[in-house]
C-alpha cells in the first residue's frame, strides 16, 4: 500500500542491493543521517547525491520502502558530501576518507576552483600523485556535465541507457542540443511520442 502524496528526499546512495537500466533497489542516506530503503526507475550508483521524488509504500516482501517515480542527480555540497564523493566514487582511484578528510579540511568551499585551476595544489597539499588528482578532476567534470543532462531528461521518462545513448551521440553539448530542439529526443529515442514530450516542462526549458 502507497500514500498519494508525492514527497522528496535527498542524501547520498550509501548502498545499491540491485541496478539495472530500468531498475534498482537500496538505501540513501538523507540530511539528517538516517537510511532509507528505495526502489523506482532510476539507476543507481553507490556515492551518488540524489533527490528522489516519489510516495512511501509497503512492500509485501521488503516491508516501508521509498517508491521513485522521478530522480534529481546532484553533485555533493558540503564538507560531508566532498568527502563521500572523493573517497567513494567508483572512478576515483588512489583516495579514501583519510585522504578525502584532509582535502575537504585544507581547501573547503574552494575545492572545485583548484581542482580545475590547480589540481597539482592538492597533490602536494597531500602527498599524492598528481595524476591522482588529475583523475579526480576529470570524473568531476563527466559527473557534472552528466548529472545535468540526466536531471533534465528525467523529466521525460528516460532511462540510464537511453541518457547514456544520447549523450554518446550528442557529446558534450548534449544538454545545449536538446534544449533548443527537445524533440530531438523524439529522432534519437525510439517510442517516445510527441504529446510526452510536447507536455513535459522543466526548468531550463522554456
Amino acid at each position: 500500500m502507497s500514500q498519494t502524496r508525492k514527497i522528496i528526499l535527498r542524501g547520498n546512495i550509501e548502498k545499491v542491493f540491485y541496478a539495472g537500466p530500468k531498475f534498482s533497489a537500496g538505501r540513501l542516506r538523507d540530511a539528517d543521517g538516517r537510511s532509507r530503503s528505495f526502489a523506482g526507475n532510476l539507476f543507481a550508483v553507490e556515492g551518488q547525491y540524489v533527490t528522489l521524488a516519489g510516495r512511501w509504500e509497503t512492500h509485501p516482501d521488503y516491508g516501508r520502502q521509498f517508491k521513485v517515480e522521478h530522480v534529481k542527480i546532484e553533485m555533493p555540497s558540503g564538507a560531508k558530501g566532498l568527502v563521500q564523493f572523493i573517497a567513494n566514487h567508483p572512478e576515483v582511484k588512489g583516495t579514501g576518507p583519510a585522504r578525502a578528510t584532509k582535502i575537504v579540511e585544507i581547501f573547503g568551499d574552494d575545492f572545485e576552483n583548484v581542482l580545475l585551476e590547480s589540481p597539482e595544489r592538492i597533490a602536494q597539499a597531500v602527498k599524492i600523485p598528481v595524476s591522482v588528482i588529475k583523475n579526480l578532476r576529470n570524473v568531476w567534470i563527466r559527473s557534472r556535465k552528466f548529472n545535468a543532462v540526466m536531471t533534465w531528461l528525467s523529466a521525460f521518462g528516460l532511462t540510464h541507457h537511453q541518457v547514456t545513448t544520447l549523450i554518446e551521440k550528442l557529446g558534450n553539448n548534449a544538454l545545449t542540443l536538446l534544449r533548443d530542439d527537445p524533440y530531438q529526443i523524439m529522432r534519437e529515442i525510439k517510442g517516445l511520442g510527441f504529446k510526452k514530450v510536447d507536455q513535459t516542462r522543466w526548468p531550463g526549458c522554456q
